[in-house]
């Protein structure tokens, strides 16, 4: 809840609610905001737009003020609104006085049709041990489980998961909220946690703010958190013997090696899998002897990549770390290998990893004949993807590095820190700057000329043309081609 001020604007919660709580009329305004929520549904009913369940919040001074039963039937029958249409959320603050009283009324507000949340699961009172005397619906976890230290992220990553297992060995929906960041979302989805909410998503916004969101029905996915979903395959399942063979594993997981990286950093192979042997070329005995210096079959100029990659998956917890390098065969011919390495404990000074490994040769040629293929055009190639929140760029080839006269990684780090506009002379900067905001009104083919600057002060003209390519994932891209036009004098 935000409170929009007529003098002091938006204010938030922690600046009025404390007052209230304080003086006990906190309940006044939980009731008020249950009407509301009320006569908003009706409203949407009534104008036959699309309705998606809203949650109204419970706490510990409204169990005590009102009959919650008797208070949300007359509520849901004054305004004609369907009880699965309003859930109710426990706060956690109500776990701690009058349990039984308080098991009691979710007991009666379940039985009378409503669907009941249990807030700030994992927090304060609303652990583990609650779950056996309290009938709820949904669990809403709690994403302090990741507010911690690099040395703590492991374990609470461990007890998220547990928890996410629980939910749903119980049957029970799950909700993360306060999911704030990528790295949560991804954590989240790892764990086969598919719902979520948070700054990350959406901040809180008016119920017009709202209406307009629920008119992208491609947003709005109306179907219930409960909702059945495809069993999810037990990885112990995929390891029984009478389900699947040795050979048929090694052709499914492909190359797998179990790494051991000292507190010098030197890494030793300890054990790995037939799927490894056929990736790179070796065997059993050739690699007993090269184990402790595993290292050394890697190109020296990517040996300290190796050790990233590492210390990465050691930080990412389950979602592990990945890169691609040089590595020898056991014939001396190089290969690409891409590993991902995921952390899995300490023993003593040393951290154990697993790797899954991959020969990435194919690609990588495929990859070095479509660069050089892109480094002979004699001009620029740039990607421009236009999304909601803006337009963004990305070179695909630096065929113009000899008209400005640097280096190619001298004009590499000119782009990717953003001053290429500094290739261009002052005075036609805003012009250009402009034409680029502009970018809805580019069409499906546009073009503009330029005056650019090279590094030993040389001056001459450029033209690039762009043409819109096509629409992937909500993103626009366009591709666009530059290309010297004249030299200026």
């Amino acid at each position: 809840m935000r409170w929009n001020h007529p003098t002091q604007g938006l204010l938030m919660p922690n600046s009025f609610i404390p007052i209230l709580e304080s003086s006990g009329f906190i309940y006044k305004l939980d009731y008020y905001v249950w009407e509301k929520t009320c006569e908003y549904i009706h409203q949407r009913m009534m104008n036959h737009e699309i309705i998606v369940p809203l949650s109204v919040n419970v706490s510990r001074l409204d169990i005590y003020q009102y009959n919650l039963v008797k208070v949300f039937n007359d509520l849901c029958k004054k305004y004609q609104v369907p009880k699965k249409y309003l859930e109710i959320e426990i706060t956690e603050s109500a776990y701690s006085e009058n349990f039984v009283q308080l098991v009691e009324t979710i007991s009666q507000l379940r039985g009378s049709g409503f669907r009941i949340l249990m807030d700030d699961f994992g927090s304060g009172y609303s652990a583990l041990n609650m779950l056996k005397d309290i009938e709820v619906d949904t669990l809403k976890l709690d994403m302090k489980f990741l507010d911690m230290d690099e040395t703590s992220l492991n374990k609470g990553l461990s007890v998220l998961e547990s928890s996410i297992l629980m939910a749903k060995w119980l049957k029970m929906g799950l909700i993360a909220e306060g999911v704030e960041t990528e790295e949560q979302v991804k954590h989240l989805l790892n764990m086969n946690c598919e719902f979520m909410q948070g700054f990350y998503f959406y901040r809180p916004m008016s119920a017009k703010y709202f209406d307009e969101l629920l008119v992208n029905h491609e947003l709005v996915d109306t179907r219930d958190v409960m909702v059945d979903n495809l069993p999810v395959l037990q990885v112990e399942d995929l390891f029984h013997k009478d389900v699947t063979s040795e050979s048929m594993l090694n052709n499914i997981l492909g190359g797998i090696a179990i790494y051991e990286v000292d507190e010098n950093n030197n890494i030793v192979i300890k054990t790995v899998n037939d799927g490894y042997y056929n990736i790179t070329g070796c065997n059993s005995v050739d690699l007993k002897q090269k184990c402790s210096v595993i290292i050394n079959q890697v190109h020296k100029d990517d040996q300290a990549l190796v050790l990233d990659i590492f210390n990465r998956a050691e930080k990412a917890g389950h979602l592990g770390a990945s890169g691609t390098f040089r590595r020898y065969r056991l014939s001396g011919e190089m290969m690409w290998m891409h590993l991902n390495a995921f952390f899995l404990h300490k023993e003593h000074n040393k951290r154990v990893f697993y790797g899954a490994v991959s020969d990435y040769t194919k690609q990588m040629q495929r990859e070095r004949e479509i660069q050089i293929v892109l480094d002979t055009v004699p001009g620029n190639i740039v990607e421009y993807i236009i999304t909601e929140d803006g337009l963004t760029s990305r070179v695909l080839n630096y065929g113009l590095d000899f008209m400005y006269r640097y280096t190619k990684k001298e004009f590499e780090e000119i782009v990717h820190n953003g001053k290429g506009i500094e290739l261009i002379l002052e005075f036609d900067r805003k012009r250009i700057k402009q034409f680029f905001l502009n970018y809805e009104e580019w069409g499906d083919y546009t073009n503009i000329n330029y005056p650019c600057v090279s590094k030993d002060g040389e001056v001459f003209m450029m033209n690039e043309y762009i043409t819109y390519y096509g629409e992937e994932d909500n993103k626009k891209i366009y591709c666009a081609y530059c290309r010297p036009h004249k030299k200026v004098i």
